[in-house]
């Protein structure tokens, strides 16, 4: 994939067969970013190089490298660990050691899952999970550009996997000091489990469940509260007066939706 000099853009370079006759495929968005990748490379050799490859690889890096700006962590990109049940090596893409959110001494293995548009589906999570059972990780933490299925969260909450979306162009950005601070969970037992945010109303307040205790958590945008509650259904935020209802069937772990229905701005006294 040579770039001549003077294009800007990749040419169509995938041909398929429509009525006989050979129809050109616009690149797509991960082609283009590839384009953009083997630009300015003096080996022409890398220049012919596969684009999910390629990609992939970035993306695994920039978490990676987000880790590692914390000194207390061990961070080792595409990590190979013997299986304790499968007894064979098992790839993880990223794999951290040390002390993260606590003072408790973990090991967080994270898999990491670039598509051109599709969600991560069940197949995926379960294959991940496999994976940890076999080595053992204390937690694991699932991260995609594009999103997950329904079907996909409620088996990562089963399972206490923590699920994260990170678009491509933000993931050299990852602030993980953060994250850790905002999806910590917020238990007076001192748990060392991280919220998965599975739900966000149009004020940008979050819901979602810690995925080691399953405790219910709300971070109020409003007023930055963050804190667990024992209902699922109606629940005022435990500093501001902002109260939400939850929506979804009661047969489910889980509620579908999330409304802001009482802002305190709006109250009087």
């Amino acid at each position: 994939m040579t770039r001549p000099s003077g294009v800007t853009n990749p040419p169509p370079i995938c041909v398929t067969l429509m009525n006989g006759m050979p129809v050109l495929k616009p690149p797509s968005k991960l082609e283009i970013i590839e384009w953009e990748l083997c630009a300015g490379t003096e080996n022409d050799s890398e220049n012919h190089c596969q684009v999910e490859p390629r990609s992939f690889r970035r993306y695994e890096k920039a978490v990676a490298e987000s880790y590692s700006v914390h000194e207390d962590l061990i961070v080792i990109h595409d990590h190979k660990i013997p299986g304790i049940i499968s007894r064979t090596p098992r790839q993880i893409d990223v794999w951290v050691q040390g002390k993260l959110a606590s003072d408790i001494e973990l090991s967080v293995a994270i898999e990491c899952k670039l598509h051109e548009t599709k969600k991560v589906g069940i197949k995926e999570i379960d294959a991940f999970l496999s994976v940890l059972d076999d080595v053992a990780a204390n937690k694991g933490v699932f991260i995609t550009n594009t999103g997950f299925t329904k079907g996909a969260r409620s088996r990562a909450q089963d399972h206490k996997l923590a699920l994260k979306i990170v678009p491509f162009d933000e993931v050299e950005t990852l602030n993980w000091e953060e994250f850790f601070t905002t999806s910590s969970c917020k238990s007076s037992e001192g748990c060392w489990g991280l919220v998965s945010w599975d739900l966000e109303d149009d004020e940008g307040n979050k819901a979602g469940t810690c995925d080691h205790c399953g405790l219910f958590h709300i971070h109020c945008q409003q007023c930055g509260e963050l804190d667990w509650y024992m209902d699922q259904h109606n629940i005022q935020c435990s500093s501001c007066r902002n109260v939400w209802e939850f929506d979804g069937p009661h047969d489910e772990p889980f509620p579908d939706s999330m409304t802001l229905v009482q802002r305190e701005s709006e109250m009087t006294d």
